[in-house]
């Protein structure tokens, strides 16, 4: 699960979040805009063709006494900073309730303990081939992976995009017998943490990654926050 630093720039609803573009129903209908994640594009010119969801959300934020007793009471205080968040898909089939989705990365964003920068946020659910030439190029490694983080640009409000494998996560739920939206979820929170300042290249590194993965995956369970991801039929 790499984080690239390249050179280069790279829906809660109510008053949680505001739409800014995409679709009008509750899941996400594909259809075509202009306005691609900018390290995914520099890949594919095909990516933004199926769906394209923006949103503004407000955080949700915790202190480091009460974040956890808060989640499990349901009891939440929408109140902080406001995030645009773009989420891009380029698999066809794949369905994904964009409030869930949000309320996640608002909980996540409320959270001083694992900070990312202020900015837009941009997520790419993408296909292995994508990600594997992206991989290629980036970090020069030619083989598949299922994460690839790349930092903002605070100079123009950009927090980073993180870029993941919805393939690899289908090969792990079958080969694990695991639920796609928590691999899925995994993989945005390992994403997430990369853009908060951690990283997995030595053993003790990996195994501080792994603990604060074990950490809002819980976080984002106990809350009943693990947005949900399927295939059509």
């Amino acid at each position: 699960m790499p984080s690239c630093y390249a050179d280069g720039h790279s829906p809660i609803s109510g008053k949680c979040c505001q739409r800014i573009s995409g679709p009008e129903s509750g899941e996400n209908d594909h259809f075509y805009r202009e306005g691609a994640p900018q390290y995914a594009h520099s890949i594919s010119n095909d990516i933004y063709v199926l769906c394209q969801v923006k949103f503004k959300i407000a955080t949700c934020p915790f202190s480091a006494s009460d974040k956890d007793d808060a989640c499990q009471s349901g009891q939440f205080s929408w109140t902080g900073a406001v995030r645009t968040v773009a989420v891009y898909c380029g698999i066809r089939q794949l369905k994904f309730a964009e409030d869930a989705l949000a309320s996640a990365l608002a909980a996540l964003d409320g959270r001083s303990d694992y900070a990312i920068p202020a900015g837009e946020l941009s997520v790419a659910l993408l296909d292995d081939g994508t990600l594997q030439i992206m991989h290629g190029k980036f970090l020069g490694d030619p083989e598949p992976t299922d994460v690839i983080t790349f930092p903002g640009d605070p100079a123009e409000d950009f927090a980073g995009e993180i870029c993941i494998s919805v393939d690899c996560a289908v090969r792990c739920t079958r080969e694990r017998c695991m639920d796609l939206s928590e691999e899925l979820t995994l993989y945005l929170v390992h994403g997430w943490l990369h853009l908060a300042g951690l990283s997995d290249g030595t053993a003790a590194e990996a195994a501080a990654m792994r603990a604060a993965e074990a950490h809002l995956m819980d976080f984002l369970r106990n809350c009943a926050l693990i947005p949900q991801f399927s295939f059509a039929q």
